[in-house]
Order: structure tokens, then C-alpha cells, then sequence
């Protein structure tokens, strides 16, 4: 398991970006939706954002969790990158600080597979005998780069599920019939404990592209949907391919537990 580097603090890890994402939502305190498909931006979308998310990415993967070598982090701008973006959906989650500024709290990223996309899923190379065995579908896709960061541990807790539900959506409403994941444990029971039906493929393994022990585990959008309660309108209301992003703010749940509402 990787270790995390307790001397850098999360408030160091969020970066800071100028963005009007929350113009129209100015009372809203989260926003989350897709940055970019490949490398596309969405409507309204800016490079800066984007920028921004991949900092996210480079500064808890580099540096914060030591996920990835240190020397795959852009040394100018901090950026963390492969070549597996221009495949995948780029989702992340804005903080709102003040008029025209906000933080990137939140990042996860859908490797996709299947037309126009070539080649196979990180995972397949990570677990080839799993794969020949059992063929990833040609629509299918990974989830990767699953970060939440924030001061609060209980909004860093709830930060993960608006993100997690648009790729969700994503996945749904583009016919992919599989995703997988490569999870450390503690992620891995932490999915599980919330709910989140994974199924295990294959023994745990070192990955050395990732420094550390991974479960590999596939993901039935569909199952997955039904066990958190998610319905075909919901899944439409988030209209995922418009570049629109949903508004949240925190509610109390008791017990100093919190959750992220509709804004």
C-alpha cells in the first residue's frame, strides 16, 4: 500500500483556479461534472480548469500519496499526465471561494475502450491471463484517478459521489457494458462498506506502475445504479454530454456526519 505523506497537508494538495463555473450558483458550494472528453473541453469548460484538475492529480498522486514516480509529474506546472487522457472522461469538483475563483477538490477519469478508442484498458495489461479468460467487452471502460481532497474529512467523504455518479451516468447512457478498477485496499473496502457492489476477478497484485498491491475488480453500471438507489431520471437529469456541471452544498446528516445536496 502506497504511504501517505501526512507532511503535506490536503490544503496544500487543492489547487486554485480562476473559473466563473459558479456564475448563475453563486450561494452553491460545490460544482461537479465533465471537463473533457478526450482532450475536448465541454461547453463553457476552460483549459484553466482543466489544468487545474490535472494539478489535483499531480500534486496527491506525485507527491501527497506517492502513487506514481515523482519524475512523471510536469516539474513546470505540476501537472500529472498520460497517455491514457486523450481516451477518457475527465470529471472534476470545484469548491466555490469567492466571485471568479475556486478549487479543485475532486477528480476521477474514465479510460474508455472500443470505437474510436484503440487498444486495451491499463488493467488488461496489468491482469493479461484474467483477460484471456474473460474478454473485456469492446464498450467498456476504467476508473482511474480517484481523488477527493478537503480540510473536512466528512465533505472529502461525500465529495466522492457526485463525481462518481456522472461517470456512472456517463457509462450508462454510452452503452458501456463493463467498467473495472485497479484498487488499493483501503479504497477498495471503502467502496464496498458504501455500498457499492464490486465484483473481484483476480488475487491482489503488485503494480509497479502504481508502487503498490492492487485488487482488480469489474463494475456492472447497471447493478451498480440499482444498489445506490439511482433511476433512469436521475441518470438523464445530469445530462452528461452537455457539459453542464451539478451544483451541491452540505448538509448536516447527524452525528457530524455531512452530505452533499442538489444546490
Amino acid at each position: 500500500m502506497t504511504a501517505i505523506d501526512h507532511s503535506i497537508s490536503n490544503s496544500e494538495v487543492i489547487p486554485i483556479v480562476r473559473s466563473d463555473i459558479f456564475r448563475g450558483h453563486e450561494t452553491a458550494q460545490f460544482a461537479v461534472g465533465i471537463l473533457a472528453i478526450d482532450h475536448e473541453l465541454m461547453p463553457g469548460r476552460t483549459t484553466a480548469e482543466l489544468d487545474a484538475y490535472y494539478r489535483l492529480r499531480g500534486n496527491v498522486y506525485g507527491r501527497q500519496a506517492r502513487i506514481v514516480d515523482p519524475d512523471l509529474i510536469n516539474c513546470v506546472d505540476g501537472t500529472e499526465r498520460d497517455a491514457d487522457d486523450a481516451r477518457s472522461v475527465h470529471i472534476g469538483g470545484f469548491e466555490n471561494l469567492d466571485v471568479g475563483t475556486a478549487r479543485v477538490v475532486h477528480a476521477i477519469r474514465l479510460i474508455l475502450r472500443g470505437w474510436p478508442h484503440s487498444g486495451p484498458l491499463p488493467i488488461e495489461g496489468f491482469f493479461p491471463d484474467v483477460f484471456d479468460r474473460d474478454p473485456a467487452p469492446p464498450l467498456s471502460a476504467e476508473v482511474s484517478r480517484f481523488i477527493s481532497r478537503h480540510e473536512d474529512e466528512d465533505i472529502q467523504e461525500s465529495l466522492k459521489w457526485p463525481g462518481f455518479n456522472v461517470a456512472l451516468a456517463y457509462a450508462m447512457t454510452h452503452g458501456l457494458e463493463r467498467g473495472y478498477a485497479v484498487l488499493e485496499e483501503p479504497v477498495l473496502f471503502d467502496l464496498q462498506r458504501s455500498g457499492v457492489p464490486l465484483q473481484d476477478i483476480a488475487r491482489p497484485r503488485y503494480i509497479e506502475r502504481y508502487r503498490s498491491r492492487n485488487y482488480p475488480v469489474a463494475i456492472d453500471p447497471h447493478v451498480v445504479a440499482e444498489s445506490l438507489g439511482l433511476t433512469q431520471s436521475d441518470l438523464a437529469s445530469m445530462r452528461v454530454s452537455e457539459g453542464t456541471m451539478g451544483y451541491y452544498s452540505v448538509v448536516a446528516r447527524g452525528a457530524g456526519k455531512v452530505a452533499l445536496v442538489a444546490a
